[in-house]
């Protein structure tokens, strides 16, 4: 058997009634002005921390392998074009790299006759 409680109702008035009492707000008191606070001298001023010259290293180690990856990238890319070319048309040669012609003087021993002119005379 279950038994509910029943609040207990009572009819009796109240003698007095007493005001609810609310605390009074008293104003925070202002912390006192701090001093200013020196930083202790020390030994590294002017100096790069140690920890700057790991990350700059390890940065430049990770640039370069990289670099190093792109271009074994590249260089694999091109061969395999290379190959597919050579394979869909066997008779084809690749173009072969011709030596740099030596008919050209140095750019040092001619001067320019003028802005937006082509033709080039002997440096006096």
């Amino acid at each position: 058997m279950s038994r509910r409680c029943e609040p207990e109702i009572v009819v009796e008035p109240v003698a007095e009634i007493v005001p609810e009492i609310v605390p009074e707000v008293q104003p925070e008191a202002q912390p006192e002005p701090i001093a200013e606070i020196k930083a202790e001298p020390h030994g590294n001023s002017g100096k790069t921390p140690w920890y700057m010259k790991e990350i700059a290293q390890t940065r430049e180690e990770k640039r370069q392998e990289r670099s190093a990856r792109e271009s074994a990238e590249q260089r694999a890319s091109d061969l395999q074009a290379i190959i597919e070319r050579m394979q869909a048309d066997p008779k084809a040669v690749p173009p072969v790299a011709r030596p740099a012609e030596k008919a050209a003087p140095p750019a040092a021993e001619f001067q320019g006759c003028g802005e937006g002119t082509s033709r080039l005379r002997p440096f006096r």
